[in-house]
């Protein structure tokens, strides 16, 4: 008689099922709220971090700005380890600070990510305001380090809605900055490689997915 109410987490839950009357349905969807919290607060602890590097970003684009490249020939200004000279003139992105500042990697992966894309730490290859983690052989190049025990690999191994999602929203975004430049992701783990194949045929995402330890 009663109509359907919205509960904890604005999820649909009858009134007339409760802990008492229906106990696997209660605990299921408490478990769901719970998990959906967990991830609104990474969500909020990442964002903070992303916000607090992008207000370092615009700050060091002011100087980079006002700055010029030597054009003579042979001449060329280093940043960090890599030359910064007119043969980067070619290319189609521009190395540049990494946006999020390796603050959503452990350092293993930052150490992965860096040494399968030839890139210096704490740089990112960015295209039309995507940033990608490098450029080789003429593709853009993504690195995964989603090693087989790694719960990113496990869920994509489980199928999981989300990290589906999360990976085809990646692949969507790089594809539409890219404009017809290939894309390769290197992915450090067999099971992951796999899967993200599999993801990317099905939804005809033209990227190559390559195993590299």
């Amino acid at each position: 008689p009663d109509p359907p109410r919205y509960g904890a987490g604005e999820l649909l839950h009858p009134a007339w099922y409760g802990r008492s009357s229906t106990p696997r349905m209660w605990e299921a969807k408490h478990a769901k709220i719970a998990e959906v919290e967990a991830q609104n607060a990474e969500f909020f602890a990442t964002a903070y971090a992303a916000v607090e590097t992008t207000t370092n970003l615009v700050l060091l684009a002011g100087s980079l700005l006002t700055s010029t490249v030597p054009a003579a020939a042979g001449g060329a200004r280093r940043f960090g380890n890599r030359p910064v000279s007119d043969t980067l003139a070619d290319q189609p992105g521009r190395w540049m600070p990494d946006f999020e500042g390796g603050t959503n990697m452990t350092k293993e992966a930052a150490a992965y990510q860096s040494r399968v894309c030839h890139a210096d730490p704490g740089l990112g290859y960015y295209r039309n305001g995507v940033q990608f983690d490098g450029y080789d052989s003429g593709a853009l190049i993504d690195a995964k380090f989603y090693l087989d025990e790694s719960g990113m690999a496990r869920a994509l191994v489980k199928e999981s809605y989300w990290a589906g999602w999360k990976a085809l929203d990646t692949a969507t975004r790089q594809l539409e900055a890219a404009q017809g430049i290939p894309v390769e992701w290197r992915v450090a783990g067999r099971a992951a490689t796999g899967k993200l194949t599999e993801l990317f045929k099905t939804h005809q995402l033209p990227i190559k997915v390559v195993h590299v330890p």
